[in-house]
C-alpha cells in the first residue's frame, strides 16, 4: 500500500547471467511514451515505435542487462506505463529470457499533466511518493536500487521529484551504496545511473544538470556515470567525459535536442519548420564488459547500425584515472578546424531562394564544409551595406544524423525578422564540436526584399 511504500530497494540484489564473467549491457534513456491515446503532438506519436524497435535491436544483440536512465514516460500516466509493459511483452514473449532491468525515474515520470501558465508550457508535478508507487506498481522496479550482475555493481539512483536540476538530494544513500560497492570490488568500475547529468561534464551538462553529483563523484574514480535528460546527440565526442571519474550521456530514443541559440531550434527543425526531423536517428549504447576492459559502442536503433566513424570508447579495467583516454583538453588540442573545399566556382556560391513554402523568409543554400569528424554548426555574418549593421546567426548542421544521411548542400531558413530591406554582404564560417572554426569561409552578396 502507498502509505507503507518504501521507494528504496531494501537490499543489494545479486544476479548471475551467461558465463558469469563477461556482460553485455544496453543503455538507453528518455523514451517519453505518450500519456494518452491520440495525442495531438505528432512528435510524441512516433515514440512508441521507437521504444519497440530499440528493444528489438537490443534483443537481437543479446544484451543481458538494460539500463534505462529515466523519462520512460512523457508524463507518468497509467496509460503510458501500460503501453511500456505491452511493448516489453511484445518483444520479450512469455517464457523468453529477459535482460536484468535497471529502470530509474526521470523528471517527466513525476509529471501528471501540462498547463499554460503566463504563456509558458509548464508541467504539473505529482506528489513524489505517489508517482514512485505507480512506477513500482507498474514496472515492478523501485526507483532506487543497487544490483550486482556478474560481479559488477549497478547503482540506480532515480530522480526524487520533477525538478530539472535538483532531484538527487539523497546523497547519503548514494554514497553508502558506492562505498559498499568499493568494499566488494576495489578495481572494477562502479556504474551509477541518474537521469540528470553531472554539471559541466558531458555534452549537454551545462544547462539543466545537478551540481551535487559531480561533487560526490569526484571522490571516486571507479565511477562510470550514465545520464539521460539532455537528449543531446551521442555522435558528438563530448558525450564521454573523463577527469576525476567517467561520465557518459545516453542521448534519447525519442527525439534529439540541440544547444540554445540556433536559428533552426533547440528541437531541430528543417527549413519548413517541421520538427519530425528531431525524431530521426534515435540512439543509445551497447557496453561489453570483460575482465580487462569496458568497451562502449554507440548504436542507431533506427537502422541497427553502429556509429563507426570513430572507434568504440574503451575504459581499461582495473580502473586507473591516470590512464583515462577522454580528457577534454587533450582531445580538443588534437582537433582540426573544418574547411570549405572548392572544386569549382559553383562550390563558392551562396544562394538565397524564394520558396513559397517558407513563411517570412528565404531558403539560404550553400555547399557545406568538411571535417574529419563532422561540422557542428555554421556562423553566418550579415553586414548591411547601407548602414554597416552586423547581424550574426548560428545554425546547427545535421550532424546528429548518421554520416550517410547528412546533406552535402546546406539549406536553412533565413528569417526576414530583424533584417532591414536592402543589400548585404554575407560570410559563412564552419565550426566543429570542440569549437574550432574554419580558416576559410564562403562570401557573397544577397538582397533582402
Amino acid at each position: 500500500m502507498l502509505e507503507n511504500f518504501d521507494p528504496y530497494e531494501e537490499k543489494i540484489l545479486n544476479y548471475t547471467v551467461g558465463d558469469g564473467k563477461t556482460l553485455k549491457v544496453g543503455i538507453i534513456s528518455d523514451s517519453q511514451i505518450i500519456p494518452s491515446a491520440n495525442d495531438p503532438n505528432p512528435l510524441l506519436n512516433i515514440f512508441t515505435d521507437h521504444l519497440k524497435n530499440t528493444l528489438e535491436v537490443l534483443k537481437y544483440h543479446k544484451i543481458q542487462a538494460l539500463i534505462f536512465a529515466g523519462d520512460l514516460t512523457d508524463s507518468g500516466t497509467e496509460y503510458a506505463y501500460d503501453l511500456i509493459n505491452k511493448i516489453i511483452n511484445d518483444v520479450y514473449k512469455e517464457g523468453e529470457e529477459r535482460p536484468i532491468f535497471n529502470f530509474i525515474m526521470g523528471n517527466h515520470d513525476y509529471y501528471l499533466s501540462y498547463s499554460m501558465e503566463n504563456n509558458i508550457f509548464s508541467p504539473k508535478i505529482g506528489e513524489p511518493k505517489q508517482m514512485q508507487f505507480l512506477f513500482y506498481n507498474k514496472l515492478k522496479e523501485k526507483p532506487f536500487s543497487h544490483k550486482v550482475i556478474n560481479g559488477y555493481h549497478f547503482i540506480n539512483w532515480g530522480s526524487e521529484n520533477g525538478s530539472m536540476d535538483d532531484s538527487n538530494k539523497n546523497v547519503e544513500w548514494a554514497e553508502t551504496q558506492i562505498k559498499l560497492a568499493l568494499e566488494d570490488s576495489k578495481e572494477k568500475p562502479i556504474f551509477v545511473t541518474t537521469h540528470l547529468n553531472a554539471n559541466d561534464t558531458v555534452y549537454g551538462s551545462k544547462g539543466y544538470s545537478a551540481k551535487n553529483l559531480r561533487e560526490l563523484f569526484n571522490k571516486y574514480p571507479n565511477i562510470i556515470h550514465f545520464s539521460g535528460h539532455s537528449h543531446y546527440s551521442l555522435i558528438d565526442e563530448r558525450s564521454i567525459w573523463q577527469n576525476e571519474f567517467t561520465s557518459i550521456q545516453t542521448q534519447s530514443i525519442s527525439y534529439v535536442e540541440l544547444e540554445p541559440g540556433f536559428q533552426n531550434g533547440e528541437i531541430p527543425r528543417n527549413e519548413y519548420g517541421n520538427i519530425l526531423v528531431a525524431g530521426q536517428n534515435y540512439m543509445g549504447l551497447i557496453m561489453d564488459l570483460t575482465e580487462s576492459e569496458c568497451q562502449i559502442q554507440r548504436i542507431s536503433f533506427e537502422n541497427d547500425v553502429f556509429y563507426e566513424k570513430t572507434k568504440p570508447w574503451i575504459i581499461d579495467i582495473p580502473i586507473d584515472k591516470n590512464k583515462f583516454r577522454y580528457l577534454y583538453d587533450k582531445r580538443k588540442e588534437k582537433r582540426n578546424p573544418p574547411k570549405f573545399k572548392f572544386k569549382n566556382e559553383e562550390d563558392k556560391k551562396i544562394n538565397l531562394e524564394n520558396d513559397k513554402k517558407i513563411k517570412n523568409g528565404y531558403a539560404l543554400k550553400f555547399k557545406g564544409a568538411i571535417h574529419d569528424d563532422f561540422v557542428y554548426k555554421y556562423r553566418i555574418v550579415l553586414k548591411n551595406k547601407q548602414n554597416n549593421k552586423i547581424t550574426e546567426l548560428f545554425y546547427a548542421s545535421d550532424y546528429y544524423l548518421m554520416p550517410i544521411d547528412r546533406k552535402d548542400i546546406m539549406r536553412f531558413k533565413l528569417d526576414k525578422k530583424g533584417l532591414d530591406k536592402g543589400k548585404y554582404n554575407i560570410k559563412i564560417y564552419a565550426i566543429e564540436s570542440f569549437g574550432k572554426e574554419s580558416e576559410n569561409f564562403l562570401e557573397g552578396d544577397i538582397t533582402i526584399e
